[in-house]
């Protein structure tokens, strides 16, 4: 499996009498300086409506100064099962630390979370029928937001292969490699598309990976700040690597939305190229008059409703917190953050994933 190859330290191996024959289910937590929200997840999972004794929980730490090793520690010794265990590494990453989990797991069947989701109380029961087909190497669950809908406004047609709800056979993991470290740049502390690259690894090896609308759990919002627009934006660095590697896949399979009737693929990369073109046009035809400059200020228009719409739908959240001023200036910069990052990666992985 490719890692960064850190030193890992293991808290405890161990606590209580589960015998490591009896582990089903490895849930593997990675984690980096969210305590609070990593005390939450794990509240939910040791309630889970599943033997005690069938699953374990690792979690892996990427390097937290928070006091995360701490906290960890004082919610082991008030547990006697689950067996939870705590492995140290430096910054490499949440793939490389979902690979010291792979290493570390006694279970055959891998279950992925993240320190910010709280899991259903029958999250682990739900999942592990599916594997009775055999020809089955992954589940994907659904991925709900805090309060009710979906995280996504707009569902994609395919998988998303989502790490903080998708279980795989260790085998088939172990198989294939683990995550790739390459979707993880430590200078850019940026990281995006590693569990879309493991998902279309597995599809290649010939398993399937089915998605169970009852294996649920819930996540925060995606946007909780005007600000988190562009941070999100920036991980679009690394899709061409994505398109390097799976060229075919990505092209089918990445960001196809359904919009009533339409099929729409990759609707960001089609709004950025509509918004920036209608503006450039609607300027030239400023200086040079010309009946087009409607349709072009039109389109512009259109593409930067369709930026606010994306961000802030169903709810509005963002607006009604922090007014519609900001919000749209974060619309209008959108476009040229995503267009900067994904030019900025097609050159850092000598791709081109453009059309």
């Amino acid at each position: 499996m490719n890692g960064s190859g850190s030193t890992h330290r293991r808290l405890a191996d161990t606590h209580g009498t589960t015998s490591m024959s009896q582990i089903l289910v490895s849930v593997i937590l990675p984690t980096c300086n969210r305590a609070g929200l990593l005390q939450r997840c794990l509240r939910s999972l040791t309630a889970q409506d599943f033997p005690q004794d069938h699953f374990e929980i690792i979690i892996v730490d990427d390097g937290s100064t928070d006091g995360t090793r701490e906290d960890v520690k004082k919610i082991m010794q008030g547990i006697d099962r689950p067996v939870i265990r705590y492995i140290y590494q430096s910054r490499g990453g949440p793939g490389a630390a979902r690979n010291a989990g792979i290493r570390d797991a006694h279970g055959d069947i891998l279950a992925f979370t993240e320190d910010d989701v709280v899991v259903e109380k029958d999250w682990l029961r739900n999942a592990l029928p599916y594997f009775e087909d055999k020809t089955i190497g992954g589940v994907e669950g659904l991925t709900l937001e805090e309060g009710g809908g979906r995280l996504l406004s707009l569902p994609s047609l395919y998988h998303g292969y989502i790490p903080c709800n998708i279980f795989y056979r260790k085998e088939v993991v172990q198989t294939i490699g683990g995550f790739d470290s390459q979707f993880f740049d430590p200078a850019l502390q940026l990281y995006f598309r590693e569990d879309g690259d493991l998902g279309f690894r597995v599809l290649k090896s010939g398993w399937r990976i089915v998605f169970a609308e009852n294996v649920r759990v819930s996540h925060p919002r995606l946007f909780q700040k005007t600000s988190d627009i562009a941070s999100f934006l920036r991980r679009y660095y690394f899709d061409p690597l994505l398109f390097k590697k799976h060229p075919e896949h990505y092209k089918r399979m990445i960001e196809v939305k359904r919009i009533g009737p339409l099929t729409i693929r990759r609707p960001i990369h089609l709004l950025a190229a509509i918004n920036v073109t209608s503006l450039v046009l609607s300027i030239f035809f400023l200086i040079f008059p010309s009946f087009l400059i409607l349709p072009s200020i039109g389109a512009y228009l259109i593409s930067l409703a369709g930026f606010v719409y994306k961000f802030t739908f169903p709810d509005f959240h963002l607006i009604r917190r922090y007014g519609f001023f900001p919000v749209l200036v974060a619309a209008v910069r959108a476009p040229f953050v995503y267009l900067y990052w994904m030019t900025k990666g097609s050159i850092r992985f000598r791709s081109l994933p453009w059309f």
